[in-house]
């Protein structure tokens, strides 16, 4: 799947170690893909009121969630990790 340059996500905070100064952890995004269908989400179906497609189903929609994720600095064992 293509995933696109840029993506926006909601701000979160990570405390990686709350006494040490030194790196002791990689920081970055876990991704998470998903298909979301009208029948998930509501507002997919067309709202074009007095149409003869108001309220039909409207495409799938590929979703990507970011969430904020701390990592052992030897742990390569997710590639979905960013």
């Amino acid at each position: 799947m293509h995933r696109a340059d840029h993506h926006r996500c909601n701000q979160e905070l990570l405390v990686i170690d709350e006494y040490y100064d030194k790196p002791s952890a990689k920081i970055g995004f876990t991704i998470k893909e998903e298909i979301v269908t009208p029948e998930e989400d509501p507002s997919l179906y067309d709202n074009a009121q007095g149409f003869t497609n108001y309220a039909a189903p409207g495409a799938d929609r590929f979703k990507i969630t970011l969430t904020l994720t701390k990592k052992l600095l030897d742990d390569d064992s997710d590639v979905e990790f960013f």
